[in-house]
């Protein structure tokens, strides 16, 4: 148990707050010693407890000293603080030194008036200044927040704010109504009383519904300010915890010199006026600071240092200036951010100083989907806590390892995947390490881990590695969840959802469709007690849900779970429409997907169709996150009108995305050149049905040329689509009767999945038998009846395997092959044989029509025709 010492040094007039500390530190520890720490109080009474040499041998056995003055100023107060402040200039105990003055209006000493008044010129930082216990709390919630290591800080966080209330654990500490740079915050009060009112009218609203339960006007208006409030709900939330994230940031600088602008700055936030504190750190006037602090070299070094963590603070102070938009406070922010890092550099500030700036920056930079700006920064911050894990292996080795995990994360974003490969590795082993010997705080780390590892392996397809992952990941988790539900059940549910996607892909639907529901069943649990938090996520849940149901050809279930996930999105789109519009077009191409199926095609037009219109309205407003969208939805119409032969219509939108994708390659080629490949291999087989191979071969050697230009530095991850472009060209070139080449081309393609398939046989067995059929077909052509003989054979042994685990993905399949050798028999003039493959044929199209009647009952009369003539 790691025990961390506060001395609190009070006279007995601050008796009340005293008993209040003792309070607050027993409820810190029901929170601390589940993870390993415990505060221990120290008390001291300057007028009662002894010598200078008695106070200093008890503050230098403490890692935090906190004075607190009233009315009266003891004979050696000053003395003592004077003694502590220079232990700790020295690098000494104390670590952290804070010094609290409660407010008094009158009865005040005029030595401690004097000492008050010139407090700032003679210890260089300032104060924290409390009317009421709940301010004097959160000083010290604040400045132990930041005095324990950033990890538990910022990951793992002892403390929370909602609802206007800060918690340590489960307990209410601080009411921030009763904190001044809260409760007079104006934009805090407006929200506040704007919440009021709403909850003003939705209680009216509901007892007049109650009277008129039938009056749908009155429904409709209580569903419209019920999902007002929650915005706005969600909007206050994130507003009083940024007023929070700057009051801690302040509390970073309490026992330590200062300049006075943030003084003055955190003078105006602590009166509740943020927009002055923002203000107050004006950029054009530290610019000019930081340009003349340049140039005067001989200037001190501390000067250096309150300019960078002025330009730090506002970084902090313009993302919540609600006088600015939303990319005018970013740009402002970065801009901060990069005069910080200047200066640090320029006085080589110390490394793990630095690398703080550098990783709040990059975070910035990647919540705003900077990612390869984010990426350089990243690496840099990997770079230097490996450098700092070197000298101090327990303080930074947890940094190693975020760092590697948030950098692994980008370049995954950037498909540089051999980079991300072994960076997710090792963290991973740092964070099973770490949990050895603290599971309560690194375990949660471990599942996530373990949870983005099965993801990269998916993107690699390997999806053996992945499943195990995946799986291993769920079991912590719901180990986690039976002691903290709250917080782990929905890493249950969303690590369920991605285990089902890792089956579909298997096209183990079955396993794909119980997962799912599963997570369904724990998120519709979930939000029985927060609807609006996990409503998105049953949507999300229910359109896989319905994907995997479409596979398996239960259609009805499919559309139903379709159009209620579909029908949620349009709910939240209606309020939210940045966060959720987005999620709408997507599910409306699968959707229509699933009525060409059933051949609904009007309303599957419609549906393709209005999400290229919804792509095409984002886009206008985001188009460096909407085009690539765009591009898809136009691709995804044309399939479709590939499939009901509307080929010009088809081909337009092919010739659109090809357009907006070769455009978007020019900036980013690593990130969209695949894109270019795979359309121009889909306009490519559309010319080639309209059997203009002259104008599909070119495009299908030039996405070829891509993809194989991709494979150079990400082998695994291109080699199906060379398998899809060389398919092509192999229907192509028998299409000119040349067979010869088709041979080739169709030999490659075998090849590859023979070598997939040793590593991964569930997803690429069945791809080895589809190429073993194709092969054979060109083989019949080129009258090589012996060794197409054999590949038919081996593909039909491959399938008849295979349907014994999913009769339903294969069934279909093995019947192909079977009619094929029976035709290749009927060329060879062998009429017991065809009559056998014939048979055998029939069998399993009527086993089909059992499973899906009405489907196969033209082939089966056709096949009984065979047999009778």
């Amino acid at each position: 148990m790691k025990t961390i010492k506060v001395l609190i040094a009070a006279t007995e007039e601050l008796h009340n707050e005293k008993i209040q500390f003792s309070t607050l530190i027993e409820q810190l520890n029901e929170a601390l010693k589940p993870r390993g720490i415990e505060l221990e109080r120290i008390k001291w009474n300057p007028a009662t407890d002894g010598s200078i040499e008695d106070f200093t041998a008890k503050m230098q056995s403490c890692e935090m000293c906190l004075t607190l003055y009233w009315r009266e100023l003891a004979d050696q107060s000053e003395e003592e603080l004077n003694t502590a402040y220079q232990s700790l200039k020295d690098g000494k105990n104390p670590q952290n030194l804070y010094v609290f003055f409660k407010e008094a209006t009158e009865d005040v000493s005029e030595a401690l008036r004097d000492f008050k008044a010139n407090f700032v010129t003679n210890y260089g930082h300032f104060f924290c200044k409390f009317e009421n216990v709940d301010t004097m709390n959160l000083h010290f919630l604040l400045q132990f927040e930041e005095f324990q290591n950033r990890l538990e800080s910022k990951e793992n966080k002892l403390l929370t704010v909602s609802s206007g209330k800060v918690k340590v654990g489960d307990k209410e500490i601080v009411d921030l109504d009763n904190v001044p740079f809260v409760s007079l915050n104006k934009e805090y009060r407006r929200l506040q009383h704007e919440l009021a009112e709403l909850d003003t009218q939705i209680a009216k609203i509901k007892v007049c519904y109650m009277a008129d339960s039938d009056n749908n006007e009155l429904e409709e208006e209580f569903i419209s300010l019920k999902s007002k409030r929650k915005n706005l709900s969600e909007e206050f939330d994130k507003y009083q915890k940024r007023l929070y994230d700057i009051a801690l940031n302040f509390a970073r600088h309490t026992g330590k010199s200062i300049s006075e602008r943030i003084l003055r700055a955190k003078e105006a936030f602590d009166k509740g006026d943020s927009v002055t504190a923002d203000n107050i750190l004006n950029m054009e006037d530290m610019k000019r600071e930081a340009a003349l602090q340049r140039q005067q070299r001989k200037q001190q070094r501390k000067n250096d240092e309150s300019l960078i963590e002025q330009f730090r603070m506002k970084a902090d102070t313009v993302m919540v200036n609600t006088n600015l938009t939303i990319p005018e406070r970013f740009n402002t922010a970065c801009k901060a951010f990069q005069e910080a890092i200047d200066i640090a550099r320029d006085i080589h500030f110390d490394d793990d100083k630095l690398v703080q700036i550098l990783f709040d920056y990059a975070f910035l930079l990647q919540q705003f989907n900077k990612m390869s700006e984010a990426d350089v920064l990243y690496t840099e911050v990997l770079d230097i806590y490996r450098r700092l894990a070197r000298i101090s292996p327990d303080a930074f080795i947890p940094y190693v390892a975020l760092a590697l995990n948030n950098l692994t994360n980008l370049q995954v974003a950037l498909h540089r995947y051999k980079e991300a490969e072994p960076n997710y590795q090792e963290s991973l082993k740092i964070f099973r390490q770490l949990a050895q010997a603290n599971p309560d705080v690194f375990l949660p780390y471990v599942a996530a881990s373990l949870n983005s590892m099965a993801l990269f392996q998916c993107d690699l397809h390997r999806y053996e590695e992945a499943e195990s992952y995946f799986i291993e990941s769920i079991e912590i988790r719901q180990q986690l969840a039976k002691v903290n539900s709250d917080t782990y059940l929905p890493d249950v549910a969303m690590t369920l959802n991605n285990l089902a996607n890792l089956q579909e892909a298997l096209h183990r639907y079955t396993e794909a469709e119980s997962n799912y529901q599963e997570a369904v069943k724990v998120y519709r649990q979930l939000a029985q007690t927060n609807h609006e938090a996990f409503l998105p996520h049953i949507a999300r849940t229910l359109s896989n849900l319905a994907t995997t149901q479409h596979n398996l050809m239960r259609y009805e279930e499919a559309e139903s779970n379709y159009q209620e996930s579909l029908k949620i999105f349009r709910q939240l789109a209606q309020t939210n429409p940045d966060a959720y519009l987005p999620y709408i077009p997507g599910l409306l191409n699968n959707l229509g997907m699933l009525q060409f199926d059933i051949h609904h095609y009007d309303e599957a037009e419609l549906n393709c169709q209005e999400a290229v219109d919804i792509y095409r309205q984002l886009a206008q407003a985001n188009p460096e996150a909407f085009l690539p969208n765009v591009a898809s939805a136009l691709n995804s119409l044309a399939l479709f009108q590939c499939n009901i032969h509307r080929y010009e219509e088809a081909e337009s939108n092919y010739v659109d995305a090809l357009e907006i994708r070769r455009q978007l390659a020019q900036v980013k080629s690593e990130a969209f050149l695949p894109d270019v490949a795979m359309t121009l291999n889909n306009l490519a087989n559309l010319q080639a049905a309209l059997h203009r191979y002259k104008e599909a071969e070119p495009n299908y050697q030039e996405s070829l040329k891509i993809y194989r230009q991709l494979t150079h530095t990400n082998h695994e991850a291109y080699l199906l689509n060379i398998a899809a472009t060389l398919n092509g060209l192999t229907e192509l070139k028998c299409n000119l009767n040349q067979y010869e080449i088709a041979e080739s081309y169709s030999q490659e393609v075998l090849t590859m999945f023979r070598s997939l398939a040793q590593t991964n046989p569930e997803i690429f067995l069945p791809q080895v038998a589809h190429t073993l059929n194709n092969l054979a077909n060109i083989q019949k052509e080129l009258l090589q009846y012996e060794e197409a003989k054999t590949n038919y054979h081996e593909a039909v042994e491959i399938y008849f395997q295979l349907t014994k685990v999913n009769p339903d993905a294969y069934l279909q399949h093995l019947a192909n092959v079977l009619w094929n050798l029976a035709l290749l028999e009927a060329n060879r003039n062998n009429v017991e044989e065809f009559i056998r493959y014939i048979d055998e044929t029939l069998y399993i199209y009527e086993q089909l029509e059992m499973l899906h009647p009405g489907i196969y009952t033209e082939k089966i009369r056709t096949l009984k025709g065979f047999l009778e003539s």
